[in-house]
């Protein structure tokens, strides 16, 4: 496994992407994430336009999982863990999750 830098969370895309959420599904407290809805479906939809204006390989399986694959050096597969975590909102911080840790066996 090479030891490669990660890039560097985009912070200001991350906060436009919740406001963005916010605004489709706003509660009075929170983003509701409405399951298996139109409200999750708007969600997956707005994810996989960012993904493809930023370059990334979206596919949708039939159970209607949402897959942002990005694009390789090689054709060889990934292995890919989600880890669904999340951590508390403080102050100015937006709340980070799930996860991706990935090991590249290119």
């Amino acid at each position: 496994m090479t030891t490669e830098l990660l890039p560097v969370p985009d912070m200001t895309l991350a906060a436009e992407l919740f406001t963005q959420l916010q605004g489709m599904s706003f509660d009075g407290k929170g983003i509701t994430r409405d399951a298996y809805g139109p409200g999750e479906q708007r969600a997956h939809e707005l994810v996989k336009h960012l993904a493809e204006v930023a370059g990334f390989e979206v596919l949708t399986d039939a159970a209607l999982n949402l897959y942002i694959i990005l694009p390789g050096k090689t054709d060889r597969p990934v292995r890919l863990s989600l880890v669904h975590t999340w951590t508390p909102c403080l102050q100015e911080e937006i709340m980070m999750g799930p996860q991706a840790f990935w090991q590249d066996s290119r």
